[in-house]
């Protein structure tokens, strides 16, 4: 349970830091301050007094990690021309005589930002997934519901220099280029661009219409890859392992090693990186031979991604991914799931039932909050749409590994491209009809107030069973 304290420490000195809430001055004299503190209560052996210094001490640690970011905003650079240092994370694409692609913004004028930026490039030059650009351009400002869409604009003669790319980049940029080229040379429109996106991460391949489709039917959240991804590999990886009959030791450390390469191949979000990251913590206490938390291995992992990229605090796909897993989490230790005698696949469909419950019921008020919707369907379509993605993301991983075999991969993308096809009629239907999306808007007061009800009603009602959750 302490792990949750420092996490929650944590995210709220970022916040601190963030906003300038004290001068730099003052920042680096508390957390210089509190790690004194926490110093000498270890010493003295007083686990009360450490425990509150080394709450203090990580919310003084957040407020420094992210005092290089606080100095300049990227609204700082708005309609301004200046000097970027940017890393292209996405397949560029010809469109109007420009190319448009995404790119992570790591450096302003010399200053360190962490942002991601689209690119409207007229230089029309040959920019490449993974490498990284110094270049001069105009950054503009677009917020549209609560949300700040930058556009970093390159004109037809502008300054351009390609930094010495480094041999990871290279190799994660060779793989996607050919698993996409694989993709398109076997399946439909429909299986690549889908099958590219909810494998891959490059969304940018997925038609607007499919991507419509996905949100109108409740079912938007399967775009991006996290723990359902990250299971899915590890388990068939587990699986080809075990029948060159290596150890389970030494195929818990394979699949490690792959989970990472996995992250790096589809960008590194902060939804993969948590399920990479509690993959290998739990995974490390099998080894160590030690019972873990599943709420401490949850805070571990928020804070080690922190860590990485305190700015990830402020991305939406970061606080939905945390607050998922913790709603599934607390939902089953309230309310155990229990097996229906041998009926697995019942057990499966209960399963997806109450997670997507548990998950609606908390991510709801924030949903409405940042896209002003509702989606009322959400539940049943997670019901019918969840057990045909995992069998179209099975298939795909299969038909991946037969990427020598031209026969079998031939039968495996009709099963992928027929699979595609129907799980995108389906989804049409549940997003037609009229009632599968509401407009409701959540304020700031209502999503406190949901909140505090919330777990005013859990605190009330499940005193015990809570007890028995911050041990699980």
């Amino acid at each position: 349970m302490i792990n949750t304290f420092l996490f929650i420490s944590f995210i709220t000195g970022i916040a601190i830091g963030w906003y300038n809430i004290f001068s730099p001055f003052f920042i680096v004299l508390f957390a210089f301050l509190s790690f004194i503190v926490l110093f000498f209560t270890f010493l003295s052996c007083r686990e009360s007094s450490f425990i509150i210094s080394l709450v203090i001490f990580f919310t003084f640690l957040g407020s420094l990690w992210v005092m290089p970011y606080s100095f300049h905003k990227p609204s700082d650079f708005i309609d301004k021309e200046s000097v970027f240092l940017i890393q292209v994370t996405s397949l560029p694409k010809e469109k109007y005589l420009k190319y448009i692609f995404y790119a992570q913004v790591r450096q302003i004028d010399g200053y360190p930002l962490s942002f991601r930026v689209k690119v409207n490039d007229f230089s029309r030059r040959d920019v490449q997934y993974r490498d990284i650009y110094l270049v001069k351009g105009r950054l503009t400002k677009f917020t549209f519901k609560k949300f700040c869409f930058y556009t970093l604009w390159l004109k037809k003669n502008a300054y351009l220099e390609k930094r010495s790319p480094n041999f990871i980049d290279n190799f994660i940029r060779n793989i996607t280029y050919h698993i996409v080229l694989y993709f398109r040379k076997y399946l439909s429109d429909d299986a690549y661009g889908f099958l590219s996106a909810v494998f891959l991460g490059r969304r940018e391949l997925a038609r607007e219409q499919m991507k419509f489709v996905f949100r109108g039917a409740g079912i938007a959240h399967l775009f991006a890859i996290s723990g359902l991804h990250v299971g899915l590999i590890s388990s068939i990886l587990f699986f080809i392992l075990k029948i060159f009959r290596i150890k389970f030791r030494l195929r818990l450390l394979i699949s490690i090693f792959f989970m990472f390469l996995y992250v790096l191949c589809t960008g590194g979000r902060p939804s993969i990186v948590r399920s990479a990251l509690m993959f290998s913590f739990l995974g490390g206490s099998f080894f160590l031979k030690r019972r873990i938390s599943l709420l401490d291995t949850l805070s571990t992992t928020g804070i080690v991604c922190l860590l990485l990229n305190p700015l990830w605090v402020f991305d939406l796909g970061f606080k939905f991914s945390f607050l998922a897993v913790f709603a599934i989490l607390m939902g089953f230790s309230l309310f155990p799931l229990k097996s229906i005698g041998t009926k697995l696949f019942f057990v499966y469909i209960k399963g997806i039932f109450f997670s997507t419950l548990y998950v609606t019921i908390i991510l709801l008020p924030l949903i409405s909050f940042y896209f002003g919707k509702i989606y009322l369907l959400s539940i049943i379509s997670n019901i019918l749409l969840i057990p045909l993605f995992t069998f179209i993301l099975i298939i795909g991983v299969i038909f991946l590994c037969f990427y020598f075999v031209p026969f079998l991969a031939e039968v495996l993308s009709e099963v992928v491209s027929v699979s595609v096809s129907f799980f995108m009629k389906l989804s049409f239907l549940l997003s037609s009809f009229r009632v599968s999306v509401i407009d409701i808007y959540f304020s700031e007061w209502l999503v406190f107030i949901y909140y505090i009800v919330i777990i005013g009603i859990v605190l009330c009602v499940f005193r015990e069973r809570i007890r028995k959750f911050i041990v699980i």
